[in-house]
């Protein structure tokens, strides 16, 4: 961790800040700092990320002001007295910084209603759309694979650690899910991508979206993001019946091949099975069983609606735009 004297300086010389205040926003990968003045209010983003280079720093920022200039909200960057997007901080290693404007009056997306999840389905498709024209060099790579077995190491030790025996039936799901997605990948569209539209990180301002973090922005998968989108607002907040309005609407924005839709019928799911308050707070077998119950009857809505999406875009097939040859 970096002690706050370094901040302190890099806002004094780096910005011309003589007077501020500094709060810990406590961010999840990254060091975050609310910074108030007489007159303004900024956010202060330090990258502790250890794989974290120069060039993939920029690339990032590159792609949020590529973002910016499409109308893709997001705070204005703020630049430091140097001219430049961004800056370093020095202990062992390098840090990268930058400074943006501090929003107010943030609110979140409330997907529960048919017309939000329409429009919250017109701007994912719009931002889809927008980077998939994006041509800058990526330098990063966000492999879901990768993460997925991450969490099926840290799934093993849990369950073994925990003797939670009912638990072991995840373990198959993971595997199988992960082995499915190896297969699939080679057909999957991909661009640079912010890769993290939780709810933590996408928000409303004068009925506007924005987002509000970028700290994994890299090369991804559009259907990935599809995925993780269905499981946070949709499988996790108990909102499958609107789950057909947002994919209808997204994909007339932004259509997905077969194979892209093949990945959601499993994917969404598999999410859903391993975040942390589906078997870390399911103390029982019980309360597993009843989070289990939640899952698989939002798994049977979610392969409904992609055979029924799958059907319906075999019959206008000509009509669609196929973007799965950008692939490696």
């Amino acid at each position: 961790m970096i002690s706050i004297n370094p901040i302190k300086q890099l806002l004094k010389n780096e910005y011309g800040l003589d007077w501020f205040k500094l709060e810990n926003l406590h961010g999840h990968t990254d060091m975050i700092y609310k910074v108030t003045t007489h007159r303004h209010k900024y956010v202060l983003k330090v990258s502790l990320n250890r794989k974290m280079s120069k060039r993939r720093f920029e690339s990032q920022i590159n792609y949020i002001q590529y973002l910016q200039n499409h109308d893709i909200l997001s705070p204005k960057i703020i630049k430091p007295c140097t001219g430049n997007l961004y800056t370093t901080i020095k202990d062992y290693r390098n840090r990268y910084s930058a400074l943006f404007e501090y929003i107010d009056n943030l609110y979140s997306p409330n997907l529960s209603k048919p017309s939000e999840a329409r429009e919250y389905a017109k701007y994912i498709g719009n931002l889809h759309k927008i980077s998939h024209k994006y041509n800058n060099k990526h330098y990063w790579y966000y492999d879901p694979i990768s993460e997925e077995t991450r969490k099926l190491k840290y799934l093993e030790k849990f369950v073994k650690k925990s003797k939670r025996k009912y638990l072991a039936k995840l373990i198959k799901i993971k595997k199988d899910n992960i082995s499915r997605y190896k297969k699939l990948r080679p057909k999957l569209g991909k661009t640079m991508l912010l890769n993290d539209l939780s709810e933590g990180n996408i928000f409303k301002i004068n009925n506007n979206y924005i987002f509000i973090d970028w700290n994994i922005a890299a090369t991804g998968y559009f259907a990935d993001e599809i995925a993780w989108i269905i499981t946070w607002f949709f499988i996790k907040k108990n909102n499958m019946k609107h789950l057909s309005k947002f994919l209808d609407e997204y994909l007339k924005h932004f259509p997905l091949n077969s194979i892209e839709l093949e990945l959601l019928t499993f994917m969404p799911i598999s999410y859903a099975y391993t975040m942390w308050d589906n078997f870390e707070e399911c103390k029982t077998k019980e309360l597993f069983r009843e989070q289990e119950k939640k899952i698989l009857d939002s798994s049977k809505i979610l392969e409904q609606l992609i055979r029924q999406v799958s059907t319906s875009l075999s019959h206008h097939r000509a009509t669609y735009i196929s973007h799965s040859h950008d692939e490696q």
